[in-house]
């Protein structure tokens, strides 16, 4: 009766690999690009990076990766690459970026990045790395704005920046800038420091985003039953997904979310059951 001990094996497969999946580090990163004719030093280097950090996450966990820019002509801010872990597609959305323009709203783009429905974010724990040559410009949004937008998601703030230009520093920095102010935490690195280290400053990048997305407190990690149903935190509510989800609801997995190789064995297990059956008769 070999089809009897094949439907646990199965069962024991699927969730075991399932399980094993959800236990990566789970994290969004958006990258908050000043394009205005001011940084067209500094593109080439910026997309260098954003591409190398795209790379390297790519074996660390369930990442994705977005681009947001300001400052250039047109549509100020935009959404140059919804998040992503497809890597032609992101590598073609950085490239797309070309220094032009000169008004430079980024408190605006900040709110931009952090909206679920225009990046794509997940609800889970994320990291906001800003880049830019001057201070913010008037926009829609104020840096109160953009510090609750940051707080929302929750999302670690990295601001690189020239603290010397206006008022950059009270702007993106530490204390009382964005870096200071969010929630979830944040760092500020000198655009002099970027410029002289380009391969320095993404370690930095990488090392303060992973770390940042993993200590965050969200719903699935906060110690709290937010859904009412009597489990709380990830591994013991079914809702949580990993550490990093801040939603406890539980969610309804699709077919198409299951291992491949599970849904073989289930197609195998039939079959073997079918010819039991005939053996039976």
């Amino acid at each position: 009766m070999l089809y009897k001990w094949l439907l646990p094996l199965v069962l024991l497969l699927t969730f075991g690999v399932a399980n094993a999946n959800m236990q990566k580090v789970t994290g969004d990163i958006v990258f908050i690009i000043d394009e205005s004719g001011s940084m067209a030093g500094d593109i080439s280097a910026v997309k260098a990076n954003a591409k190398a950090i795209f790379n390297y996450l790519k074996g660390q966990g369930d990442f994705k990766v977005g681009v947001v820019s300001f400052g250039g002509y047109g549509q100020n801010p935009r959404v140059v690459c919804p998040l992503t872990d497809n890597a032609t597609e992101f590598e073609k959305c950085i490239d797309s970026i070309t220094a032009g323009g000169g008004y430079q709203p980024g408190f605006d783009a900040v709110v931009l990045a952090t909206n679920k429905s225009s990046v794509g974010l997940r609800g889970v724990a994320s990291c906001m790395v800003l880049i830019t040559d001057e201070d913010a410009d008037k926009g829609v949004y104020t840096k109160t704005d953009a510090v609750n937008a940051l707080n929302s998601v929750p999302a670690y703030f990295i601001g690189i920046f020239d603290p010397n230009f206006g008022s950059a520093q009270n702007d993106y920095g530490v204390p009382n800038g964005l870096a200071g102010l969010a929630s979830a935490g944040g760092v500020q690195i000198n655009l002099a420091d970027f410029r002289a280290d380009y391969n320095g400053t993404l370690k930095i990048i990488l090392m303060n985003c992973t770390q940042a997305i993993q200590n965050v407190t969200t719903q699935c990690n906060d110690g709290i039953d937010n859904d009412g149903d009597g489990l709380i935190d990830y591994p013991n509510d079914p809702g949580c997904l990993s550490p990093q989800d801040n939603d406890e609801k539980d969610q309804t997995i699709a077919a198409s979310e299951f291992p491949q190789f599970a849904v073989a064995l289930v197609g195998l297990l039939g079959g073997i059951a079918v010819l039991a059956r005939k053996r039976m008769r």
